[in-house]
Parts: structure tokens; sequence; C-alpha cells
């Protein structure tokens, strides 16, 4: 039980560290203007309004699936912390962004707004389960 209780440790401190990861890289793609376009910046703008700990928070929460997903899957590539981040980035393009009002999905209205979301969702889950699969070799 005692295992269990560290891997749930290691995987909220991995998923933290890479919600931080995320919000640099949204930090960066705003500040340096590399997704150009009136309906981006508006989504940069907002997702950078919240405070750097937001993104951190619920990245820690999203890493606590790790934990089972490990006991279940068993995969031992780079590609699990792919495989994990589409579990938040499809929570967010289905549930999160039809509730704000943006009809559907984020791809009926700007493609890179999908985009957007999977790469920070990607980056998120390679820095989360990077750090988790270095600490255990699973």
């Amino acid at each position: 039980m005692q295992e269990f209780f560290k891997k749930c440790y290691v995987a909220y401190l991995a998923g933290a560290l890479g919600g931080l990861a995320a919000t640099f890289l949204l930090w960066a793609i705003g500040h340096w203007h590399l997704l150009a376009s009136p309906e981006v910046t508006t989504l940069i703008n907002s997702l950078s309004a919240e405070h750097w700990a937001a993104p951190v928070l619920k990245g820690s929460l999203w890493a606590l699936l790790i934990v089972p997903l490990v006991l279940v899957l068993r995969v031992k590539s780079p590609a699990f912390g792919l495989i994990l981040s589409l579990i938040p980035s499809v929570y967010t393009l289905l549930v999160v962004y039809p509730r704000q009002h943006h009809g559907f999905s984020p791809f009926a209205h700007d493609l890179r707004w999908a985009v957007l979301v999977l790469i920070l969702n990607a980056v998120w889950g390679l820095v989360a389960g990077g750090i988790f699969r270095s600490h255990y070799k699973a």
C-alpha cells in the first residue's frame, strides 16, 4: 500500500511539472506570437489570464490517472505520455469548450484552437509521463 501512495505522490508531482511546462509553452507562444490570429490570441489571452498555478494544479490532478493506467496498460515507450495526454485533450475539446459556448468543438471555429490544446496537452503528457517513467521503470 505504501508503494501505491508513493506512485501517487510521484505522479502528482510529475503532473505539476508537466503543467508548469505547458504553462511556459503557452507563455512563449503568446510572447513571441507564434500562432498569430485574432481568435488564437484571444484564446491565449484568456488562458494566460489564469494564475500559473491553475494549470499546474489541473495537470497534477490529471496526472493521478497515471498510476491506474500504468497498472493496466504497461506501456514502456515515450508514447505513454502522448497516450496520457489524449484524456485531457478529449475532455477539453468535447466537454469544456462546448460548455463555454464555442459550439460543439473548437474545430467549428478555428483549427488552431484544437491544435493549441493538443500541443499543450502533449507537452504536459510528455513531461509528466517522462518523469513518472524515469522514476518507475514499470
